[in-house]
């Protein structure tokens, strides 16, 4: 049989950076995906310059799958991207850079995470995730 997968993604106001937000968020998702639906699998990207995010999921127990070189999602402010973040690389129609690609399996998230941190985010592991 073959694994249930699903997506995820998440943008956090950089405002509100290093207080555990996005760590919570996720993990509020990840159990609630896995309890209320079939889904053994959550994948998601990011871009490789994004330490800070790769750190979070890595922690949380998101494993890579395999990096890539693609366009970046955000193309509208090329010349500003470019003039501010150098480490981009480009041609003359796009920005592009190497994003790592993500997963977690249900039973991954159960043993990784909420089992060591339930009191911490709150979560009953008590009913079936």
């Amino acid at each position: 049989m073959d694994a249930k997968k699903g997506e995820m993604g998440i943008a956090i106001d950089p405002n509100y950076l290093g207080r555990g937000i996005g760590t919570r968020a996720i993990c509020l998702y990840l159990h609630r995906v896995f309890r209320n639906f079939i889904i053994d699998e959550i994948h998601l990207k990011t871009a490789e310059f994004n330490t800070r995010a790769i750190t979070c999921y890595e922690n949380i127990g998101f494993e890579h799958i395999e990096k890539k070189r693609e366009p970046f999602e955000e193309q509208s402010f090329r010349k500003d991207i470019l003039r501010e973040y150098p480490h981009f690389d480009h041609d003359k129609k796009n920005l592009y850079v190497n994003y790592c690609y993500m997963k977690i399996s249900k039973s991954a998230f159960i043993d990784r995470y909420i089992k060591k941190n339930r009191m911490m985010v709150g979560i009953n592991i008590n009913h079936s995730v």
